[in-house]
């Protein structure tokens, strides 16, 4: 008989109706029974784990240590697992929500480090042999683990599994005293890669993977050749470049630095991250030192760094290089996984909007409207951002060799967001990672400005980061959020918003608006909230009473007796 450990959760749902509300829905006391027992060497048992489910069919399994649990009225189950684990995540998938949440409930319990080692030990191991065995099922087997060689199904999510497992294992594996040394070699790493990309290192190695010698690398980019040799010793800890075969003096790319180098979105990125970004970063203590507290747009760290007086945009707007590259960065960011248009694609069911409108507001060069568009062939976009960031982006767009059935449903206009939109009765207003640039003065007026020209069917699709609870998501996700809400204070004395944030942002907009649904594709660090790829959302007027339905659930695990 397996030891029982009792555990008591309270759902306190809370929701804004309309129509007609949901049945069944309101406070309500749930009691879950959890059930571990230990089974032979062999590991846990792979399989689904029999549950106690409601009348109408849904069901609760057990993977590695966690359970998840699909909607319904659901009192009871039980499962079956080797181990008693401190975090369980839950994840709920409702008929109110787009995409599945997830919770984590902490029941109390210490977990061991041995435990701990095990369960990320199993995770890595099993999530790395199903990757295995999927690469090697291919004609060609490639160099990285990226782009459509990933997206077969199961495996992009056992790519997220096998980084968080190999993250938390690293954590684990250190003894506390050698954080600092860490730290120490992750700060020269950011310096050695800043320092490669000043003097154009990864141009000048060849594309074609022939290497070339240190002595004459080291001619062409006019530095030491010993500084050369020893800064990018110190990349090749992290696979960037590499040393072949076996003289000493040659160097070549290495698969992931051969493709960082080949995308010119890339380059562009590496370049703001190496000139822009770090220097940033450096004055964030003294910008906090000079204006404690300051959520104005000119008193940053970007201000300390290149000593100007107006706010970031306005001081890229004045050097056309540096709206390029800023441009490009960003589309560049759109192409990884995190930040991938895929996600914006599954977060929201474009195919319903038909021939509908799409205005992507702050689109820059039309990148999200064309990952959009090659996937939903009836919808028409139009892409709106300053005059002078539009003048460059038309040639720019006219450049690619695009299909014409995609070519000819993009137009492009120039228009301020902080003026009001003329383009009225659009299906979707897009706003993806424009808002959380914003101080919450200026985002409640960029929402303002869109409020009069909603039709009765329109509605504003925010694609933006929403913050989750600490620890409540995996840290190779979380940490990059956190990190793009540090970023986000250095540039612009903004921060990443939480759900309650933003709800509070779009209500103080227009009590027409409400939100309606959040939704976060898996792998995504943006919401569509979105969620592109955090957390997203979608806003309108109700079609009802001016009210708006949305579900927010919290949830507290209070343990209630342990019995063997």
């Amino acid at each position: 008989m397996p030891g029982t450990l009792r555990v008591t959760a309270l759902y306190d749902a809370a929701a804004r109706l309309i129509g007609c509300p949901p049945t069944g829905l309101g406070p309500s006391k749930y009691e879950l029974r959890l059930a571990w027992e230990e089974v032979d060497a062999r590991g846990p048992c792979p399989s689904l784990i029999n549950a106690a489910s409601s009348d109408e069919g849904q069901t609760a399994h057990l993977t590695l240590g966690e359970f998840w649990i699909h909607p319904g009225s659901q009192d009871s189950f039980e499962f079956c697992d080797t181990r008693l684990t401190t975090l369980v995540r839950v994840q709920w998938a409702s008929p109110w929500w787009d995409t599945n949440q997830e919770f984590s409930m902490m029941t109390g319990t210490t977990v061991g480090l041995s435990a701990q080692l095990e369960r990320y030990a199993s995770q890595a191991s099993s999530s790395a042999c199903a990757i295995a065995t999927h690469l090697r099922s291919l004609e060609r087997e490639p160099e990285i683990m990226g782009g459509n060689a990933m997206a077969a199904p199961g495996i992009a999510t056992a790519q997220l599994k096998l980084a968080e497992a190999a993250f938390e294992l690293l954590n684990l594996s250190r003894d506390p005293g050698d954080i600092l040394t860490h730290l120490t070699a992750d700060l020269q790493l950011i310096c050695a890669v800043r320092w490669l990309c000043h003097f154009n290192i990864p141009s000048l190695i060849p594309e074609d993977g022939s290497p070339i010698t240190y002595p004459a690398l080291a001619r062409a980019a006019q530095v030491p050749e010993p500084l050369l040799r020893s800064t990018l010793r110190l990349a090749m800890t992290s696979r960037l470049f590499q040393e072949p075969g076996p003289s000493p003096d040659l160097v070549a790319h290495s698969p992931v630095s051969r493709w960082l180098a080949s995308h010119p979105g890339l380059a562009h990125w590496g370049r703001y991250f190496a000139h822009t970004v770090i220097p940033t970063a450096v004055r964030h203590v003294d910008a906090t030192d000079t204006w404690p507290g300051s959520q104005k747009l000119h008193e940053t760290a970007h201000n300390l760094a290149f000593n100007h007086e107006g706010s970031f945009f306005e001081y890229i707007s004045h050097d056309g290089a540096l709206t390029v590259e800023f441009s490009s960065s960003m589309n560049a960011l759109s192409g990884t996984s995190a930040f991938s248009h895929a996600h914006t694609a599954r977060s929201y069911d474009w195919a319903s909007l038909g021939h509908g409108l799409v205005v992507d507001m702050g689109g820059s060069t039309g990148h999200v409207s064309v990952a959009l568009a090659e996937v939903f062939p009836h919808l028409q976009f139009l892409v709106q951002d300053l005059p002078e960031v539009i003048a460059d982006s038309v040639p720019r767009f006219s450049e690619r060799t695009l299909p014409l059935a995609i070519h000819s449903r993009i137009r492009f206009e120039g228009h301020s967001f902080f003026t009001p939109q003329r383009v009225q009765g659009a299906s979707v207003y897009l706003l993806r990672h424009i808002l959380h640039d914003w101080p919450d003065r200026e985002a409640v007026l960029i929402l303002r400005n869109i409020v009069p020209a909603l039709g009765p069917e329109s509605r504003i699709l925010i694609s933006d980061i929403v913050l989750p609870p600490p620890g409540s998501i995996p840290s190779t996700e979380e940490r990059v959020m956190r990190c793009n809400d540090l970023l986000l204070h250095q540039f612009t004395n903004t921060l990443e918003r939480t759900l309650e944030d933003w709800e509070a942002l779009v209500t103080q907009a227009s009590d027409r608006l409400r939100i309606r649904r959040v939704s976060r594709d898996p792998g995504s660090i943006l919401s569509l909230n979105g969620d592109a790829t955090g957390f997203g959302f979608w806003t309108g007027p109700s079609a009802h009473t001016g009210q708006s339905i949305w579900l927010k659930l919290s949830i507290r695990i209070f343990i209630a007796s342990n019995k063997a």
